[in-house]
């Protein structure tokens, strides 16, 4: 997977310093001891919001027998498409509460945070990120190429937002949102008429126990970046160290009577080629966790 070089260093262009490098993170040494059940781990009185990342279909494989000749050629990778259908199976499955799951698409930061800005203080317990990812970076939208590439980011984010989070991206909303209470927030927005600090969403989270599960390949390949994502967020965060691979299950038309046609898209599997292939990404288990308590 590659990602776009340029524009990240423009999230919170008028922040008051820059953090060049990683702070410092004690992650305590049990967080291997601590990973979460692959299902139904929230508690049933708070919120799981599950984000479904931007990287639409390619025109292309609108026609059934283009996509599954990309699954057969090995050039096929998920879209929002398949990122979709899995939140839904989330609360097919009963792994988390209709009442109390909900789907939300995002393209940007900003749209994650205004997603958490709207749930109440306190109650959200778990957040489902189904997207691309590589080691040190997670992508909010993208584009999924006929040719087998994947693109993380987009190339026209917003001056004040980002949709590919890595270690700049993480350094500036900790340098734009310091804990000192004598310094006051930088605004993140305006978007969606009104605006917010990145710790105004935090309050949603509920009191030690709200973790992240990032769903996507290599997420959690880098230690330091997983640590970093839960300090910026002050919550725990779980993720993948290698790829996820995704199974289609399809019918390629080849029986009198019936046309091809994408059967399912919730079967997925990890390690590609090794783990156990099941129904949901809810039902895998993370290799990967940072553990941290209290708010960065």
């Amino acid at each position: 997977m590659r990602s776009p070089a340029a524009r990240l260093d423009r999230l919170f262009g008028h922040v008051r310093h820059f953090a060049a490098e990683y702070i410092d993170f004690d992650v305590p040494a049990a967080a291997s001891a601590l990973a979460p059940a692959p299902a139904g781990i929230a508690d049933e009185d708070t919120v799981v919001l599950t984000l479904v990342a931007k990287f639409a279909r390619p025109i292309e494989w609108k026609s059934p027998k283009n996509e599954i000749a990309a699954i057969r050629a090995g050039k096929w990778h998920p879209t929002d498409v398949d990122f979709l259908e899995m939140a839904k199976w989330m609360t097919e499955d009963h792994a988390f509460g209709a009442r109390t799951h909900k789907i939300v698409r995002i393209s940007l930061l900003g749209d994650m945070l205004f997603a958490l800005a709207a749930s109440k203080p306190g109650s959200v317990g778990r957040v489902n990120l189904i997207t691309h990812a590589m080691s040190g970076a997670i992508a909010l939208r993208g584009t999924v190429e006929t040719d087998g590439e994947v693109w993380l980011g987009g190339d026209e984010d917003p001056q004040n937002d980002v949709s590919l989070l890595d270690g700049t991206t993480l350094a500036n909303l900790h340098t734009a949102n310091s804990t000192d209470v004598s310094k006051r927030d930088q605004p993140f927005g305006p978007v969606k008429r009104r605006t917010l600090t990145f710790r105004d969403a935090l309050t949603a989270f509920a009191p030690s126990s709200a973790q992240i599960m990032l769903y996507g390949c290599n997420g959690g390949f880098d230690q330091i970046y997983l640590d970093s994502l839960a300090k910026t967020f002050g919550i725990a965060v779980n993720g993948f160290a290698a790829e996820i691979k995704f199974l289609p299950d399809y019918d390629d038309g080849t029986q009198p009577g019936k046309g091809a046609r994408i059967l399912s898209r919730k079967l997925c599997q990890y390690p590609a080629g090794l783990g156990e292939t099941v129904k949901g990404p809810h039902r895998l288990t993370p290799d990967r966790h940072a553990v941290l308590q209290g708010v960065p």
